[in-house]
């Protein structure tokens, strides 16, 4: 694919990229920079027209030894708060002896426990938290076991909210 001087990238522009730089449907895309051409190929969802002559930022990320895994599947889900991304965030790097009640969490955030209520009640409400409540013998309510999940869980089988 790459010839030296010239290089045909037909197949990875999409209509719309081909559309908002006035081209038409048969026409190629020619990249005379090798580089461009090779990002292009590393990264097929970034534009054409991004890379056209243009300089792109570099981030460089370094790595402590101390760091968590997690999905991102909570990171990208768009029916989140920032708030409710991190607070989810932050309890999927707690261990699991942690303190998890609205004080532990508070105590370690800046801000309050109203705050910190709101945030889980929203990732119960997506399903990314599972409450069950704990009743004693007459039927008086006693506590809450809580459930973090990565994924959030189906939310027509989850417990209604009280």
């Amino acid at each position: 694919m790459l010839d030296g001087q010239k290089t045909v990238l037909d197949n990875d522009t999409s209509k719309n990229t081909r559309k908002s730089m006035g081209m038409g449907d048969g026409q190629a895309w020619y990249v005379r920079n090798i580089k461009a051409a090779f990002s292009a190929l590393i990264w097929p969802g970034t534009p054409l027209y991004a890379l056209k002559g243009a300089k792109m930022a570099v981030f460089h990320v370094k790595k402590n030894t101390d760091y968590t895994i997690m999905a991102n599947h909570h990171l990208r889900d768009k029916s989140l708060s920032l708030k409710a991304k991190g607070l989810l965030s932050q309890m999927l790097s707690l261990p699991e002896e942690w303190d998890y009640t609205l004080q532990g969490l508070a105590y370690i955030n800046r801000e309050q426990i109203d705050a910190i209520r709101q945030a889980v009640h929203e990732l119960e409400r997506a399903g990314y938290i599972v409450r069950v409540r704990e009743r004693d013998s007459r039927g008086r309510l006693r506590g809450a076991e809580y459930t973090i999940y990565e994924q959030p869980q189906s939310v027509s089988a989850l417990p209604a909210l009280d």
